[in-house]
């Protein structure tokens, strides 16, 4: 049992005054935790004043260790088989640091002696498993445990041992070497007398150092495959003895994240019920600089234990700077000699080569990683017959060839979520540097967009310019012109422009050409018929070729028909399609904006075919737009491409192409009305800056008026300046249909002042202009505005008697968004004439008919009117449903501090 006062003082040297009320908290909590993981309840049992662990309840890892450790010892000696799986399954117990995140001395100390036990059962194990001569098994292990204590000198005389059994004296001797150089500068310290008496008997090749336990055998029995004849011509040659290869280059040092990805290749690995398979395969895909060969190297180095009969490794240099990939029949024969094979006894030919090295593989638990695949082809020779092989693959095509003819578990590797890409930046920089240029930091994980080469060349530069600062970094990267310079750490390898260039190489002429027209787009993905029209080809066409450029990974499909580059690769393309020359990138920009104009005008037409048509120009060779059959799929497609039309318009503006500017604004006016859509203000400044470069007065005044309802919302008094503007140019061109649609934005902008009157005045006169006009659905329209005036000035009376000629006037030349408008009026009039069931069914029509449209924004003035009768009559169960309703359409509006307001009202309403 341990008390509460112990606890305290294990968790804290200076304990905070809530201290014991916390280790209450916590220890609650944690029962909670351990029966949520499946563990027993009363594992914690509370015993006077502190707590106890149940001894046979508490399966916790630190109890393992030690029971497993204990076991161990006690067999070390009779049953060495025994205590060897008894150390390693301590050993697995251990997860990350002991007691991490613990700061007091007590726990401090605690944690280092659980190390040191840690330290102890690892030199026991590898002990045991060297004096049984399973040095090639723990060879890899022996290295990684030195890296992370360089100063154990048990470790350090063990990995010579195995090196030098591995028939690698040089590199036991180098070893050795490397420890005295790091003992003489971290501690100023020779090397023990055991370190130094391995190093001697290594350095005279000392036959003892081959003796090995007879007793015992911890390995399976040979394999009759471990010896082979060969093909000499003296018959009197002895079989010669098949070499168990080791090829696996090091594990990764600073390997950060990617568990899904390495919990998927875990899973693929041990799939070996499935005999309909010749092998496991499992292929990475991804771009160049995803971190494919990391991720592949971390996961073989870690599950050594599946491949006792060895590793072949191979970098087949798909893609690189080599001039040919490596060929398959000659990988073959470096696979044979890895085994062994004399090169004189080869057979001639090459399937003759390919079918000895199916059969020295066959049968065999080997990992056979090939490294940067150029395609299925190169790969399908080297996969081994028998279903006991792993084959891991790594290309930054998606290999889908593979797929079909072997089943291959395909793994496509995409870039870093944005919490790996700080972990891997803090690895090479450390917390503390990029706690103290925190924005800085943020800026370098910005800009390199999750890409781990990208991450790793921008640390790598850091870490060895550790005088500069690391805005100094996030400065040169800020440039898009120049950021792909920023990412060179001096080598090919570590050179982005260089590691992308090799995929771009291997493009067909016409991929490539696509490929760097892509690289104009900068609003994140694009659409098929967009990007036909971008590159003037057919979209059958275009659909084959960006197929083409998903499977090599430079191009990624989000969803279907909509295609993305990452970030950076998107620079990179742009720079191919620059070094084409100007008269390229403008006529293909030129495509690309009349497609989005011409495309965006037709759904406006298709969702209020009444408004006045504005005359385009032809669209330009090559452009294919896009009609939208119906006003419900027109609502689909702004929804979808609102972010490129916004970019269109940016394109425009700085191509000087002006009446291309204030057209897309114009094209935009219904889809924003019944969205609410904040973006209108800043479409409407370069819509009204184009009209002013234009000069022509009629443009103008649309502009301005169109900018003067924008501001409405957010800007009121920049708003009256803006109409006012508008009403000027009207009134000057004699526009009479644009002076009744700037009296109708006033009447709008001083309602939402609180100005009745003024607003009342202006709808009067925008009536009597549209009647004048013989516009019956802008008539019906100011008809309604005037009802709802009246209606909050308190005329109920005449708002009713006005609202109803609307009713009437818009049901016969229909028009959906004024007819939900007047019949949402005409239920704000019955709400406040105390017709309260009449008030529910016209705000419940309206709802409908916004719903009809697609229209967010009259969604929620309903919902709003419905949730204000439901509580003024006591439903509160439902007020609070259009409540969350309403809600759900704010956040969908981005309008988060209306919903947040309102979460508050509902959690405020209680139960009613």
């Amino acid at each position: 049992m341990v008390s509460i006062e112990e606890l305290v003082r294990f968790v804290w040297d200076d304990p905070p005054a809530t201290a014991r009320r916390q280790v209450r908290n916590r220890t609650t909590a944690l029962r909670r935790l351990l029966v949520a993981a499946g563990f027993p309840p009363g594992v914690i049992v509370a015993e006077g004043h502190g707590f106890a662990l149940h001894p046979a309840r508490a399966a916790v890892d630190v109890v393992s260790f030690h029971h497993c450790l204990d076991q161990a010892r006690a067999r070390r000696h009779d049953d060495t088989a025994r205590a060897v799986v008894l150390l390693r399954e301590a050993l697995s117990q251990w997860h990350g640091p002991a007691l991490a995140g613990l700061e007091g001395q007590r726990s401090l100390a605690a944690a280092a002696r659980l190390d040191e036990l840690r330290r102890s059962a690892w030199e026991q194990c590898f002990d045991l498993e060297l004096r049984h001569g399973r040095h090639h098994e723990v060879l890899a292990e022996l290295a990684d445990v030195v890296g992370r204590y360089p100063a154990h000198e048990p470790f350090v005389a063990q990995l010579m041992l195995a090196l030098y059994r591995s028939g690698r004296q040089v590199d036991a001797l180098r070893r050795y070497a490397d420890s005295c150089r790091y003992l003489a500068d971290e501690f100023g310290v020779d090397p023990g007398s055991e370190l130094r008496d391995c190093f001697e008997r290594i350095l005279r090749n000392d036959p003892s150092l081959l003796q090995q336990d007879p007793d015992v055998e911890i390995r399976p029995g040979p394999d009759p495959r471990d010896q082979i004849v060969t093909a000499a011509a003296d018959p009197g040659d002895q079989p010669a003895a098949l070499i168990v290869p080791h090829q696996l280059p090091a594990r990764p040092r600073l390997f950060t994240g990617r568990s899904d990805e390495i919990a998927y290749l875990d899973a693929a690995a041990r799939d070996v019920d499935d005999r309909s398979r010749t092998v496991v395969v499992s292929a990475i895909g991804g771009a160049g600089g995803t971190g494919k060969t990391c991720l592949a190297l971390h996961w073989a180095n870690a599950n050594l234990d599946l491949f006792p009969d060895g590793q072949l490794y191979a970098d087949l240099r798909g893609f690189g700077p080599d001039a040919e990939p490596a060929s398959p029949a000659t990988l073959v024969r470096t696979f044979l000699e890895a085994f062994g094979v004399n090169a004189n006894n080869l057979p001639a030919d090459e399937d003759g080569q390919a079918a000895l090295y199916r059969s020295l593989a066959a049968g065999r638990r080997m990992l056979i990683m090939l490294d940067n695949a150029r395609n299925s082809a190169q790969v399908e020779p080297l996969i081994p017959g028998g279903s006991t092989c792993t084959v891991l693959v790594t290309s930054r095509n998606q290999l889908a060839g593979l797929a079909v003819t072997q089943g291959a578990h395909r793994l496509v590797l995409d870039v870093m979520p944005e919490s790996e890409a700080w972990d891997l930046l803090t690895d090479h920089l450390g917390q503390e540097r990029l706690a103290g240029e925190f924005w800085a930091a943020a800026a370098i994980v910005d800009y390199c967009a999750g890409l781990p080469l990208a991450l790793g060349i921008a640390a790598a530069r850091a870490a060895v310019q550790t005088h500069l600062p690391l805005r100094s970094l996030a400065q040169e990267l800020r440039d898009t012109t120049a950021r792909l310079d920023a990412f060179d750490a001096g080598d090919l390898k570590v050179n982005l422009r260089a590691v992308l260039s090799w995929s771009y190489q291997a493009l067909s002429a016409d991929e490539a050409e696509v490929f760097g027209l892509l690289g104009l787009v900068s609003s994140g993905d694009i659409g098929l018929p967009a990007a036909a029209s971008l590159t003037a080809r057919p979209m059958p066409r275009v659909r084959e070729l960006l197929r083409r450029l998903t499977a090599a990974s430079l191009v990624s499909q989000p969803l279907p028909g909509r295609y993305r580059l990452h970030d950076l690769v998107r620079l990179y393309a742009a720079e191919q399609v620059n070094r084409r020359g100007p008269a390229v990138r403008q006529a293909a920009l030129r495509r690309l904006i009349d497609y989005y104009l011409h495309t965006a005008y037709a759904a406006d037409r298709a969702l209020d075919p009444r408004r006045p048509p504005v005359e385009l120009d032809p669209s330009a060779p090559g452009c294919v737009p896009h009609r939208a059959p119906d006003a419900a799929e027109a609502m689909t497609w702004f929804d979808l491409e609102h972010s490129h039309l916004i970019e269109a318009q940016r394109l425009a503006v700085a191509h000087g192409w002006h009446r291309s500017v204030w057209q897309l604004a114009r094209t935009l006016v219904t889809f924003h009305a019944r969205r609410r859509h904040p973006s209108a203000v800043v479409v409407w400044r370069a819509g009204a800056a184009a009209a002013d470069r234009e000069g022509e007065p009629e443009v103008r005044a649309m502009a301005y008026r169109f900018l003067g309802q924008a501001c409405s919302l957010s800007q009121l008094g920049e708003s009256f300046d803006h109409l006012r503007t508008a009403l000027r140019w009207a009134e000057r061109v004699g526009d009479t249909a644009e002076q009744a649609r700037a009296h109708y934005a006033l009447n709008v902008s001083w309602y939402r002042r609180g100005e009745l009157r003024y607003a009342l005045k202006h709808a009067d006169q925008a009536l009597r202009l549209f009647q004048q006009l013989g516009e019956p659905v802008e008539e019906a329209r100011a008809l309604n505005a005037i009802g709802w005036l009246h209606a909050h000035l308190g005329q109920f009376e005449e708002g009713q008697e006005v609202c109803e000629r609307a009713l009437e006037l818009i049901r016969r030349h229909h028009h959906p968004d004024v007819e939900a408008d007047t019949v949402h009026t005409m239920g704000y009039l019955a709400q406040h004439t105390g017709r309260h069931t009449e008030a529910l069914a016209r705000f419940g029509q309206a709802l409908e008919m916004y719903q009809r449209v697609d229209s967010t924004r009259g969604e929620v003035d309903s919902l709003t009117s419905l949730g204000e009768v439901y509580t003024s009559i006591g439903r509160h169960a439902e007020a609070r449903e259009v409540m969350r309703r309403r809600m759900d359409l704010l956040h969908a509006q981005h309008r988060f501090v209306e919903a947040a307001g309102l979460q508050d009202r509902i959690a405020d309403s209680g139960s009613g």
